[in-house]
Parts: structure tokens; C-alpha cells; sequence
């Protein structure tokens, strides 16, 4: 693949402007963790992780900007680090683990500079882990981040029972990026954008007694755990206590 700069989706312009107006502020950091019962092969996990990180290709997008505006490269896939982080000699050890990721979490990302996600590994008590991820909501939002857990659990089972990766490898980005570019070069997109104008043209100007534009929310929103039987990766929703900013 070529790498070529390429323009931003208009969900990816609109978190892309919000965060360069707030680059201290961590709101688009999106995390969830997996909850791992069972015994789990180390080697295997990390393999599978790591394949099926390199197939998610908007993770490894490099943003910047220039006078046409902001631009995004796919480019060749950069290695990251599995932080693997054994907390069981902690008197909470699932406390010490959530306090570790609601401070990742809490860390504004630069998106010219800094890798978009951060993957670690908690041993929480001998057979039980919580697997945590961590990604930039320009690179991927709910739906992505259940793709990755799903191809992840999948490729670990294949490796574990078959010793051998089997099933479709991820979506390619580039495929999203170019039927945008086919929609918004289109007469579809220009008669929907006149259908909006028109719908909203008899529409007051939004009202504030502020001077300047509202800073973004801060909030905090829970996000899902899964539970995932640590040898033939089976997957369970379930609530969650961890709390980050997400959206």
C-alpha cells in the first residue's frame, strides 16, 4: 500500500476539530476491558492480539494538517506494547488494575504525535485476567471495538484448538475512506446537503450568555465489560463498574 494523505470523514473532521480546540482534554479516549476467567496461554493471546491489531488498519491512521485542512495516512503497521502487569500481590489487585486504567484513561492523546490506542494485560489472580484497550474515538468507536474483541477471541481459539489462524480478517479502512470519497464527489451528496440547508435555513442562531463556545462535556460513561472463558473464547456481556472517558 501507498501511502498517500487522505481527507477526513466528516465523523473523523468533527472529533479532529473538537480535540485541537481541547487537546488537554481526554473526552474521545474510549477504553473497555475484558474480563479473562479460565487458564490462559500467554503466547497464544499475545499472537492473536497482535494479529488482530495489525489487521485494524484505522489504528495505525497518522493524522496532521496543512493549509488544505486535515488529512489522515494509513501507514505501514508500527509495532505497540503489551503491557503486561501482574497485580496480584496488590491487597485489591482489580482496584489497582482500575486505578491504573482510569489514569490511562484520563490522559489526553496527541493525535499528530502519539500512537491512537494502548493495549495491556492485567493478572489480577492465577486464573483470572482483565484485558484492557484503550483507542482514540477518531480511530474506532463501540462497534470497532467489538470486532476487535471478537477476531482476537476467534484467533486465539483457532490457535489454541488448531494451531493455525482460520476466518476473514478484518474490514480494510481504505474501503470506508473510498466509498466516502465516492459519496461526498457525488450528486447524492449535494442533494442531500441542499435537503438539510433547506430544512434548517428557518432555524435560529443557537443562544449563549457565554462569550466564547462551551468547553466540551467531561463526564464520565460507563462502558460494557465482556466475560470471555480463557480457553475456547466464548464471549458473555455483562455490566461493568469501570468508568473512563468515553463516549
Amino acid at each position: 500500500m501507498i501511502a498517500r494523505k487522505q481527507p477526513l470523514t466528516g465523523a473523523q473532521a468533527g472529533i479532529w476539530y473538537a480535540q485541537q480546540l481541547e487537546p488537554d482534554n481526554p473526552i474521545y479516549n474510549t477504553a473497555e476491558y475484558v474480563e479473562i476467567n479460565g487458564k490462559l496461554h500467554l503466547e497464544r493471546f499475545e499472537q492473536a492480539l497482535r494479529q488482530a491489531i495489525e489487521e485494524a488498519d484505522s489504528l495505525h491512521t497518522k493524522f496532521g494538517d496543512d493549509a488544505s485542512g486535515p488529512w489522515q495516512v494509513i501507514r505501514e503497521k508500527k509495532d505497540f506494547s503489551l503491557h503486561f502487569i501482574d497485580v496480584t500481590s496488590e491487597s485489591h489487585p482489580s482496584q489497582a488494575a482500575e486505578i491504573w486504567m482510569k489514569a490511562d484513561i484520563g490522559r489526553p492523546i496527541d493525535l499528530k504525535e502519539e500512537q491512537l490506542f494502548k493495549q495491556a494485560l492485567f493478572k489480577v489472580s492465577k486464573d483470572r485476567y482483565l484485558w484492557y484497550q484503550r483507542i482514540h474515538h477518531i480511530a474506532a468507536d463501540a462497534f470497532g471495538f467489538s470486532l476487535i474483541v471478537q477476531r482476537v477471541a476467534h484467533i486465539y481459539t483457532s490457535l489454541v484448538e488448531h494451531g493455525a489462524v482460520t476466518g476473514d480478517r478484518l474490514g480494510d479502512f481504505q474501503d470506508i475512506l473510498d466509498e466516502h470519497e465516492t459519496y461526498v464527489t457525488s450528486n447524492k451528496y449535494k442533494q442531500d446537503r441542499t435537503f438539510w440547508l433547506e430544512r434548517f435555513s428557518d432555524h435560529p442562531d443557537v443562544v449563549s450568555l457565554a462569550d466564547t463556545s462551551s468547553q466540551l462535556s467531561k463526564k464520565n460513561y460507563p462502558s460494557d465489560r465482556l466475560f470471555v472463558d480463557g480457553y475456547n473464547g466464548s464471549f458473555e456481556r455483562n455490566r461493568t463498574f469501570l468508568q473512563g472517558e468515553l463516549v
